[in-house]
């Protein structure tokens, strides 16, 4: 059915799961809570100490998470590592009047109040539209959410028809016209709502307005939740990120996996149409974020990084999508069990390596993320690896993992 199966069980460094507030060691129900349980902490669900050094893996400007505060690496000298505080914005904070767009079923702006996602549920067999705003306290309204949630036909879901802009620019995203495919209710990581996507769900996510322009050479994406099998390679690449209009020949690409099936993450640009970087993405959260720069690209989830040197060439990119399937070509046989995501941030210049830094805290401590755990389990392969038509998020690496 697919290309033949392959699998790898490694352990790598990157970043795994912490114990947060309202995820119990298993949740039951419908509803899969990440991350699971203290016991995959390893004892580092803690602040980091002066033998967290370079013998057990750590490098300067690595980050560390826990109880909702971060470090950073200052040096990792044998026994004599020095971790200095770093102070937590919000994700859609971390690049100033630069962010472009901000949206998700958390707060991602400072003081943000208003509505966050409209959503569509099926009642009766009649569509029928609510939407969800994040009050005053910076939650979502999750008591509405599960009003429409109970409401419900059997069997069918929440969609996410819109998602709001929170940077002020007006630039909501809304769903692929005709395939409502992104659903929430499915996934909490650290007790939040995800913006979440299914084996089954088939291909879609949701269109970026023409307001949203970046210059080809200065721009972030970024998410925060997780990639649930991202690395796995498979024949249906997934693309979290097209910026531009598809088939121009001036579009950005961030996808998993490539014709080569090599779970890596790769970029095309008008320079090529595949470029494979050393990155790839765990299935545990952490803010992931592409930065384009003049020099190139640099790529980080947790405290793994990767960059793609070399000028990029000049102009604007204007509008575009963000989900999977992006470019509706015919090797997009399926939409992925892949994208759990909090947030997604876009801004519209090179970001300072700062900018990208905070971005990765905010994410970190808005999901409890622990980049500083080292042992990683990765699987790459087909449909046999990560499941077949499997609900979002649940599949073999995510419950491997567990």
């Amino acid at each position: 059915r697919r290309q033949a199966f392959v699998l790898m069980a490694a352990m790598a460094a990157g970043t795994a799961t912490a114990h947060a507030a309202g995820c119990p060691a298993d949740a039951g129900g419908d509803t899969v809570c990440v991350p699971a349980a203290d016991t995959t902490a390893g004892g580092l669900d803690r602040p980091p100490r002066a033998d967290d050094d370079a013998r057990r893996g750590y490098a300067a400007g690595d980050l560390w998470q826990a109880g909702g505060q971060a470090w950073r690496a200052v040096s990792v000298a044998d026994g004599a590592a020095r971790w200095a505080r770093v102070p937590a914005r919000l994700p859609g904070d971390a690049f100033g009047g630069h962010t472009v767009f901000a949206g998700g079923p958390v707060r991602l702006v400072s003081g943000y109040v208003g509505p966050a996602l409209d959503i569509g549920t099926t009642v009766a067999g009649r569509t029928v539209t609510t939407t969800l705003a994040i009050g005053g306290d910076g939650r979502l309204d999750t008591a509405a959410l599960q009003r429409a949630l109970s409401a419900r036909d059997r069997g069918s879901f929440a969609t996410v028809l819109r998602v709001y802009d929170q940077s002020g620019h007006g630039n909501h995203i809304t769903a692929t016209p005709g395939r409502h495919v992104v659903h929430i209710g499915e996934i909490r990581i650290a007790g939040h709502e995800t913006l979440s996507w299914g084996e089954d769900n088939g291909p879609g996510g949701f269109v970026l307005p023409d307001g949203v322009k970046v210059a080809s050479d200065g721009f972030f994406f970024g998410t925060t939740g997780t990639y649930a099998s991202a690395n796995s390679g498979n024949a249906a690449v997934p693309v979290p990120v097209l910026l531009g209009q598809a088939g121009s020949g001036r579009e950005f690409k961030a996808f998993m996996g490539s014709y080569s099936l090599d779970g890596f993450v790769h970029v095309a640009d008008p320079r090529s149409p595949d470029q494979r970087t050393g990155l790839v993405v765990t299935s545990s959260p952490a803010a992931f974020g592409v930065a384009a720069g003049p020099g190139g690209y640099v790529l980080q989830s947790g405290n793994a990084r990767a960059t793609l040197p070399g000028a990029l060439p000049g102009g604007t990119l204007a509008g575009g999508y963000i989900g999977y399937n992006a470019d509706g070509g015919p090797w997009f046989a399926q939409g992925r069990n892949t994208g759990q995501w909090t947030g997604i941030v876009i801004a519209g210049h090179a970001p300072t390596p700062d900018e990208a830094q905070a971005f990765a805290v905010a994410g970190a401590v808005a999901d409890d993320a622990m980049p500083q755990l080292r042992d990683v389990l990765v699987t790459i392969g087909d449909s046999r690896t990560e499941g077949f038509v499997v609900p979002d998020g649940r599949n073999w690496p995510y419950l491997m993992q567990r």
